[in-house]
């Protein structure tokens, strides 16, 4: 296909590229212009060109998705007679059909017999007015602007010109905010548009996700202002689906959404598209997410211009936290870190080293080893035994410490091995993320954490006496 100048709006675009003296290049240029569009929608799909134009039931493009068997035929109409466009409509394309108007239908006065044509045969009518109103811009990936848009992309039906995209648009992320603080008026209102203007391959997991933020917000399912899903609950999935959809900037929606889940099912949601909601999510729950074991990396990280010292992220199925030192990954099993711990292991620390670093671990008992013999020291406290060093200095100059006993701030009792730099808990115990975060970077880290204690403090607002779920949807 050849290139083409890209106008300021759809509808000069196309104009410009049905004004080409060759028919081929016209052709080539209207359908570079239209996949552009429907490529703006940020519904992952492959988008190709057929050998096929303005035919009465061959599509000029098709939209596929890898991950599915999904297709969309998308057909190309002039807007000249929309008599035709519904008649075409109704007796010749397949439903969950596609129609691109290669000009503005939205203002003809056939419309509403066009809407009314496309929403009964599962058809979507995409005009260039309504196109533009769709297009997710790089400072709208925040909004929930781009989860609409795929879905409408996806399985839309009915006729979206200018004022409908923007209804659509604007009524499910209202709702979506309404139903995370369980307001019932512009919940319900979403819940109406998901099951009028998409088919129910769409309208499924789009109510899905408006419950989901329902349960989320503390709504109850007797309180759902329409038929709730009995098997709604914050799982892995759901997960997914809200730290993905908007970015949401309101600590007291995290902490309630934290109540009763997991690390494992944190990182079964995979990668969020949004790493901001994740961090979020864990700093207003790290004082009840439970980690069985920590795995930490000394490693100087450099962050860029406003990006925060500390931070959680999922790195290679991992929960991840970022420091300026160190990397620390945490798992509920030790087999999770069997590769990184075999590609990584030390010789332990000195005895000057663990003193220096063990004030306020807790730490009664030390395994030294000079690499061919092992000694095991208890006592009371070990930073206060002078035995210590001696003991040290009396296996020889090569002797380390290779693990010690500690105990955390909650009373739970772990293993450090400075050999695998990972802290596991003992027996059946579970510590906090917060405590096995904070005994691993003492422990493993030679440095100030001071700024990490802070850190991993709960922020105020998930305190008792935070009350209101104001969410920032700009």
């Amino acid at each position: 296909m050849s290139d083409i100048v890209v106008s300021e709006t759809t509808e000069s675009a196309l104009s410009l590229a049905l004004s080409h003296p060759s028919w081929n290049e016209t052709v080539d240029s209207v359908k570079m212009v239209v996949i552009r569009q429907l490529r703006g929608l940020g519904s992952g799909a492959e988008l190709r060109s057929t050998p096929f134009f303005n035919h009465t039931f061959a599509p000029d493009i098709t939209m596929t998705w890898p991950s599915s068997r999904e297709e969309r035929k998308v057909y190309l109409r002039f807007p000249d007679d929309v008599d035709y466009i519904s008649a075409n409509i109704a007796q010749d394309l397949p439903s969950g059909s596609l129609v691109f108007g290669l000009g503005d239908l939205g203002q003809r006065s056939e419309a509403p017999s066009l809407a009314a044509a496309s929403s009964e045969h599962d058809t979507l009518v995409l005009d260039p007015r309504g196109s533009d109103a769709l297009q997710v811009k790089a400072d709208m990936h925040h909004s929930g602007l781009p989860v609409v848009t795929a879905a409408i992309a996806r399985g839309g039906r009915g006729f979206f010109h200018e004022r409908k995209a923007s209804s659509v648009t604007r009524k499910l992320i209202a709702g979506w905010r309404a139903a995370a603080q369980a307001l019932p008026g512009p919940t319900e209102e979403a819940a109406q548009v998901t099951r009028a203007d998409f088919m129910p391959s769409e309208s499924a997991p789009l109510e899905q996700l408006l419950q989901t933020f329902w349960v989320a917000g503390g709504g109850s399912a007797a309180d759902y202002p329409g038929d709730f899903h009995a098997r709604v609950r914050i799982g892995a999935d759901e997960l997914r689906l809200i730290l993905s959809t908007a970015e949401i900037d309101d600590w007291a929606f995290w902490r309630h959404l934290g109540d009763g889940i997991t690390l494992s099912e944190i990182v079964g949601a995979g990668e969020p598209r949004l790493p901001s909601n994740l961090d979020r999510l864990v700093r207003a729950n790290v004082d009840r997410l439970e980690a069985k074991v920590a795995w930490i990396k000394a490693e100087e990280r450099l962050t860029e211009p406003g990006q925060a010292e500390h931070e959680w992220q999922l790195v290679a199925g991992l929960l991840s936290l970022r420091a300026p030192a160190f990397s620390a990954y945490f798992a509920p099993k030790k087999e999770r870190f069997r590769g990184l711990i075999s590609a990584n292991r030390r010789k332990g620390i000195s005895a000057v080293e663990l003193l220096d670093r063990a004030d306020g671990l807790g730490i009664k008992e030390i395994t030294q080893s000079d690499g061919r013999r092992r000694l095991v020291f208890s006592t009371d406290d070990i930073t206060r035994d002078t035995a210590t060093a001696q003991i040290a200095e009396s296996i020889g100059p090569d002797a380390r410490v290779v693990r010690a006993q500690a105990t955390v701030a909650g009373g739970t009792h772990v293993t450090v091995d400075f050999e695998e730099s990972t802290v596991t808990a003992v027996t059946s115990s579970t510590p906090s993320l917060r405590e096995i975060a904070q005994v691993s970077a003492q422990a493993l880290v030679p440095a100030d954490h001071r700024a990490l204690e802070t850190f991993l403090h709960l922020p105020e607002e998930v305190m008792p006496e935070a009350a209101s779920f104001g969410l920032d949807w700009d």
